[in-house]
């Protein structure tokens, strides 16, 4: 027995067929066709993927580093001492300390571990150092900066970032930039 509408109930033989109730779902098959079109669209989109996920690698590599010698101009201040930035292992992309001198021997006060296996960074200098002296300014001849950028040449438009430190200031420049002077 169907309900018609709210007046008419159908009994027995002789009347037409009415569907109970609405079915709902999807076929198997309608299910398979979305899935393999939601496959072919991640493949399609996979390449930008690594992009994206390499520039963020390396925006976050420069504001930890800028961090970190905000951190160490601070300090230099608070301490009316010199600080340090120092490489790791003399290399840079293996992470950094923040360390000043307390009776005669380094203290590390922030510690930095390993950038991603895909990031290369360079320092100008080609130094595994970083001095900042006790008025917060950093002890080199001319402005300093740091380069960060994919260590796979084929990964040039992943965005490279510059740090700079002039005057000071420390600056990023997007796309490697050059240093204001």
């Amino acid at each position: 027995m169907c309900l018609i509408d709210s007046s008419t109930v159908v009994v027995g033989a002789g009347a037409l067929p009415q569907p109970c109730a609405k079915e709902y779902g999807f076929t198997l098959t309608e299910v398979l066709v979305a899935v393999a079109l939601a496959g072919l669209l991640l493949a399609m989109a996979a390449p930008n993927f690594a992009s994206l996920a390499l520039r963020w690698q390396i925006r976050s590599a420069a504001q930890a580093l800028q961090d970190s010698l905000y951190f160490a101009r601070s300090e230099a201040i608070r301490r009316s001492a010199q600080v340090r930035l120092v490489a790791n292992d003399g290399d840079w992309a293996k992470g950094w300390q923040v360390q000043a001198t307390e009776q005669g021997k380094p203290k590390t006060l922030q510690q930095h571990a390993r950038l991603g296996t895909r990031l290369r960074m360079t320092y100008e200098h080609d130094s595994d150092e970083l001095v900042i002296d006790r008025w917060g300014m950093v002890i080199s001849a001319t402005s300093s900066n740091f380069l960060l950028s994919p260590s796979n040449p084929a990964d040039a438009n992943a965005g490279a970032i510059r740090i700079c430190i002039t005057g000071g200031r420390i600056y990023q420049m997007k796309n490697a930039g050059d240093c204001p002077t």
